[in-house]
C-alpha cells in the first residue's frame, strides 16, 4: 500500500494538470517514507519541477526538496548533480518562491559539498 501511495505521488509529478504536479510535489515534501521514496527518485520529478511554469508547483518542489534533503542527506550528490542547487539558487534571486526557495537552500547548505558548490554559483544574467 505504502509504495503504491508513493508511485502515485511520483506520477502526479507529471501529470498534465497544473495542480495535480503541485500538490504531487507537495506530497513528496511531507512523506514519511524517506528511504523508499528516494529509491523510485530515480527520474528526480521534484527537480524538474523546480524549473516548471507555475509558481505554486516551484514552490512546493522547492519545499519537497528542502524536506529531502533535512531527512535524507545521502541525496545531496544527486541533488548538485541534477541541478537543483542552481536552481534554488535563481529561485531566491529572480522568484516570488523567495522564502521557500531560501528554507530549502538552508537545509542544502548545511552540507559543506553543496556549500562549496554554491559559492561558484554563477547567475545566467
Amino acid at each position: 500500500m505504502k509504495q503504491d501511495l508513493i508511485n502515485l505521488c511520483i506520477k502526479c509529478c507529471s501529470d498534465p494538470m497544473k495542480n495535480t504536479r503541485k500538490f504531487g510535489c507537495f506530497a513528496i515534501g511531507n512523506t514519511e517514507f524517506y528511504i523508499q521514496l528516494v529509491e523510485l527518485l530515480k527520474d528526480q520529478e521534484a527537480l524538474k519541477m523546480i524549473k516548471y511554469q507555475y509558481e505554486k508547483t516551484r514552490s512546493n518542489a522547492a519545499g519537497a526538496l528542502g524536506n529531502l534533503v533535512r531527512n535524507l542527506n545521502f541525496i545531496i550528490k544527486g541533488c548538485i548533480r541534477h541541478g537543483a542547487l542552481n536552481q534554488l539558487l535563481k529561485l531566491v534571486k529572480f522568484d516570488q518562491t523567495t522564502r521557500i526557495s531560501l528554507f530549502s537552500l538552508g537545509n542544502l547548505c548545511q552540507y559543506s559539498e553543496c556549500r562549496i558548490n554554491s559559492m561558484n554559483y554563477k547567475s545566467e544574467l
